[in-house]
Formats: C-alpha cells, structure tokens, sequence
C-alpha cells in the first residue's frame, strides 16, 4: 500500500507519525515532571508542618506546662493547654484565618 503513495504522501505520513509520536512523549514527559513537582511541593509543606508541630511540643512543654504544673496537680479537671496538640490546634486555627493559608489542609 505504501508503494503506491507518492513520495510527496510518503514523506508526509513520515512527518505526521513522527509529530504524533512526539506529542506522545512529551505527553508523557510532561506528565512525569509534573507528579515530581507536586511530590516535592507535598514533601516540602510536610516537612515545614512537621517542624511547625515539632516546635508547637517543645514550646509547649518548656513554656506551658512548667506554668501549669502546680494547677495540674490541684485541679480535678483537665487543663487542656498542657497537651501539646491543643496548642497545635490554636496555632493551626490562626493559620487558616489568613488567606494565603486557607487552601491547606489541617
């Protein structure tokens, strides 16, 4: 079938198979560096929310609890600035006040 076609045809078909067959591989090359930057972007706000939480413990636990120490002791009830993930929790809501942040998943 291909002996048939003219040249002009032939040499067409050639540039149009391989047009497609670029699409094709940039498609997929495209596709591959885009997974890799969302990855890296997911990892990267990992890692800052993790040190966030880090911080929010020692903060807590060096400032907080020495200050309650002596209410915790007395007190029948629970004192809830003494967990740290209630103080993760504020510092979490004031992050979500602001516009920037809102989009984020906490």
């Amino acid at each position: 079938m291909l002996q048939k076609l003219k040249l002009g045809n032939k040499f067409t078909l050639l540039l149009l198979l391989v047009f497609v067959g670029g699409i094709i591989i940039s498609g997929f090359t495209l596709s591959s560096a885009m997974r890799s930057k969302a990855e890296d972007e997911v990892a990267t706000k990992t890692e800052i929310l993790t040190q966030v939480m880090n911080f929010v413990r020692k903060y807590t636990t060096k400032n907080i609890q020495p200050l309650l120490q002596e209410k915790l002791i007395t007190e029948t009830q629970f004192v809830a600035e003494t967990v740290p993930a209630f103080s993760a929790h504020k510092v979490f809501e004031n992050f979500k006040a602001k516009p920037e942040y809102n989009s984020f998943l906490y």
